[in-house]
């Protein structure tokens, strides 16, 4: 018999969903994970953040051209399962270093990635059954020295949707023109009003070369006088990377507020 959510299904949405992996994410030892947070039945969301007994680390932040985050279902003779797998490459070599990314085989990791799509949060990892660390050291003369590294678990579920993660203090620019050399300072502003339903925004060949092929997309919107993060805006597009020209944000939130692309 296989395992149902809490929710069900419905119908799904229209148009070519927008998914570009993780923008950031931190880690801690699964051995200092308290216990995992409860599961509302009405969201199908966690209802607090997971607590530990330690501390996190991070962020890592992912490039504009990386998912850094993949997610696959499997099945076997004993039934549905998900493969998780983050990664990435950390730049340089020294004593300590080396000695810290040697003794990271011999624990296992949760992870809170933070979305491109959205800003939302995901949390990877159970007080059970933690992400195995891997690292492959390279040096060869024609490109910076490193380990290229992996976060991989085979679990029950797919990763879990983290409403907010206080960790993360990310907030909207006041008056951020993108201006700056560094591409992962700058950012597209698009105000929105309360009469708005929805906004559209063509996906040039410039904006992906200061964005990348997966920007983080973040809705903020006006609540008591404060700006907040959306959870879960519904954001498509009108097809896949890297043939993407256009992106459609549904504002079912209430305005004013504004859409940021970093």
């Amino acid at each position: 018999m296989l395992q149902t959510g809490y929710k069900g299904f419905t119908t799904l949405a229209k148009g070519l969903p927008y998914n570009g992996g993780f923008c950031k994410w931190y880690y801690a030892d699964k051995a200092q994970l308290l216990h995992l947070p409860a599961i509302d039945p009405f969201t199908q969301y966690l209802k607090e953040e997971p607590p530990i007994s330690g501390s996190w680390f991070g962020p890592v932040q992912v490039p504009n051209d990386q998912l850094g985050f993949e997610e696959t279902p499997k099945r076997d003779s004993a039934g549905l399962y998900w493969q998780h797998k983050i990664t990435g490459f950390h730049v340089g070599d020294n004593a300590a270093s080396r000695i810290n990314i040697e003794n990271m085989h011999f624990y296992e990791f949760i992870v809170v990635g933070k979305m491109r799509a959205g800003g939302m949060y995901l949390l990877i990892g159970t007080p059970d059954h933690g992400l195995q660390f891997d690292a492959a050291y390279s040096s060869d003369g024609k490109k910076a020295a490193g380990n290229n590294f992996t976060f991989t678990a085979n679990l029950l579920n797919k990763a879990f949707v983290l409403p907010a993660f206080s960790l993360d203090k990310t907030l909207p620019p006041s008056d951020d023109t993108g201006n700056s050399d560094n591409n992962m300072n700058k950012t597209l502003v698009f105000p929105f009003d309360e009469t708005q339903t929805g906004l559209q925004v063509d996906w040039t060949a410039e904006n992906k070369a200061t964005y990348g092929l997966y920007p983080l997309i973040e809705v903020w919107y006006s609540e008591a006088g404060e700006l907040r993060l959306y959870p879960n805006p519904v954001i498509t597009v009108d097809a896949f990377p890297p043939q993407t020209t256009k992106f459609t944000i549904t504002l079912n939130m209430p305005g004013p507020g504004v859409i940021i692309f970093k």
